[in-house]
């Protein structure tokens, strides 16, 4: 449970903010800020979702929501 798990590091462990894999996913989590990080050589790879490819959605679905691209390694 994301929310329920976000909601405890806040309220009694004084989190100032957090990073979470997999953010989009929760719809229930209230985000500030979106950082996508892609990996330089394989980038989104095919650019197909599951079962055809590995994006969990389309990329361009996504980057709407999104505040920032971080590209990783080297390309």
């Amino acid at each position: 449970n994301r929310a329920a798990g976000a909601r405890l590091l806040l309220e009694r462990h004084g989190c100032d903010f957090l990073i979470m894999d997999d953010g989009f996913q929760s719809a229930r989590i209230h985000i500030d800020y979106a950082l996508v990080v892609v990996d330089a050589r394989y980038g989104v790879g095919n650019g197909r979702v599951i079962p055809g490819g590995p994006l969990r959605a389309k990329i361009v679905d996504q980057l709407v929501f999104t505040s920032g691209l971080l590209k990783m390694g080297e390309g």
